[in-house]
């Protein structure tokens, strides 16, 4: 598993990338309150 903060690197990374056409994304989740994301 990878963090948040080590995510969003990956993900800047990939948006300054020319060669990358596109970014997938897979969310294993259990869920969980709406209320968390707003913390």
């Amino acid at each position: 598993m990878i963090g948040g903060d080590s995510t969003a690197q990956l993900l800047r990374e990939a948006h300054e990338d020319e060669d990358v056409k596109a970014i997938v994304l897979r969310v294993d989740s259990g869920g969980g309150s709406a209320f968390a994301s707003k913390l």
